[in-house]
């Protein structure tokens, strides 16, 4: 068990960028008293005569002691954190003496110790996503009954509702690892992702990057949502194999939000940001990606997601978006953010090509890519008001400066996606 919850605190634990944020920074953390401002703000404060927990809600008490920031029972939510979501958090004080600037210790600087103790423990719970507060007890007249009350930290929690938590996702794999076999762990590792999280068997992603060895220092942005693993981990396979000679420099993927309910255009999140010669972490990646959130919507952030990793690395060369062809971008409106040419490679083609991914390319001067052709150049094809791909017809809209479908189709999902090029979002 205690070999099972470190692998998965270590999963959760790795360095990445999505648009969760920290809700404290060192900054803050280390100086309270010079953010007293930014602390009555976050932590909005009720007074009642005795904490008790409640016993319908699902929650996790962490005791401190009196006046203490030390975490007592760190193992009470470190065996339940990989399988739940923390929701909110409370701070727990006795409110003794009864005006605040006679207490002997000092509320900022207890309250800044016993946050920075909570992210020693565990760093995730450092969130804009959770809700904060502070519980003042005030059944205490005297310090010896202050003692006998509850001091420390509630964590109310709930269930990840995922079937990626059952053993075989997460039990390491039975290989020899030492210094000079990172590569061939790695590999293992990513090849039993593929297997035991995909059905069908598509390797064309593979012979696509190994037809362009022309392709350097690039910034591989991956829809990593449910139906996408195996192509995602394709990738990261082929890079693996193909180490000194792939041309992928960063890696990007995004499961559109962390199974977050609502969105918000350009702050939906779920995007993990790492550098491509991480080989020993990345694989791990893949289970954290996946763990934090499968997709659940047929719309997704892919714009977000390029536009967060260009940001992180803007060394890159090109862009190359692996993109679910069936799921419509929720953020087109963002895509003026974008002033490089994008290579959109779609997969789960069935027969025709989704005309935001066309436009994504055309807009920004890059191209569209299947399993079986390339079309670059896409602003040439306007002249002649058409455009052919799998032996589908697109016609370029003058008015609307975009290609769309020449006649309408029996399959029309991709024809749904045409509300998100309204710009009716918030694209700043």
């Amino acid at each position: 068990m205690k070999a099972k919850t470190l692998l998965l605190l270590f999963l959760l634990s790795e360095t990445f960028c999505f648009s969760q944020h920290k809700m404290f920074s060192n900054a803050v953390i280390s100086s309270p008293k010079a953010h007293t401002s930014y602390f009555d703000s976050i932590f909005p404060i009720t007074e009642i005569n005795e904490f008790k927990k409640d016993i319908q809600q699902s929650a996790v008490l962490l005791k401190n002691g009196y006046a203490e920031a030390e975490i007592i029972n760190k193992s009470d939510w470190l065996l339940i954190a990989p399988k739940v979501k923390a929701k909110e958090i409370k701070f727990i004080f006795t409110k003794y003496p009864a005006k605040k600037e006679l207490w002997l210790t000092d509320y900022y600087k207890l309250l800044g110790a016993r946050l920075k103790k909570l992210f020693e423990t565990d760093s995730n719970l450092n969130s804009n996503l959770i809700k904060w507060s502070i519980i003042l007890q005030t059944d205490c007249k005297t310090e010896p009954k202050a003692r006998l009350l509850f001091h420390g930290i509630e964590i109310i929690y709930e269930q990840i509702k995922s079937d990626t938590l059952h053993k075989k996702l997460y039990k390491p794999l039975e290989v020899t690892y030492d210094s000079t076999n990172v590569i061939k762990t790695a590999e293992q590792k990513v090849e039993h992702f593929i297997k035991t999280n995909t059905k069908i068997k598509d390797t064309s992603i593979m012979m696509i990057f190994n037809k362009h060895p022309e392709w350097k220092n690039s910034l591989v942005v991956i829809d990593f949502t449910g139906s996408m693993y195996q192509y995602g981990g394709q990738v990261l396979l082929n890079h693996i194999l193909n180490l000194k000679k792939s041309g992928i420099k960063y890696f990007v993927f995004f499961n559109d939000g962390d199974g977050r309910k609502y969105k918000i255009i350009g702050k939906t999140g779920g995007i993990y940001c790492v550098t491509a010669n991480d080989i020993e972490n990345l694989p791990n990646l893949l289970n954290k990606v996946k763990y934090m959130g499968n997709g659940g919507e047929k719309e997704e952030n892919n714009i977000e997601a390029i536009i967060k990793g260009m940001h992180k690395f803007p060394d890159f060369t090109e862009i190359i978006l692996i993109a679910d062809n069936n799921s419509c971008m929720r953020d087109y409106c963002l895509i003026e953010k974008i002033k490089r040419p994008v290579k959109v490679i779609a997969c789960r083609v069935r027969k025709t090509i989704n005309p935001q991914y066309i436009n994504l390319a055309y807009h920004t001067g890059g191209s569209v890519i299947t399993a079986n052709e390339e079309i670059n150049n896409l602003d040439s094809f306007k002249a002649d008001n058409q455009l052919i791909i799998n032996n589908t017809v697109y016609r370029y809209n003058t008015s609307k400066d975009r290609f769309e479908y020449k006649n309408k189709l029996r399959y029309r999902f991709h024809q749904n996606c045409n509300r998100f090029y309204k710009k009716q979002c918030e694209c700043d």
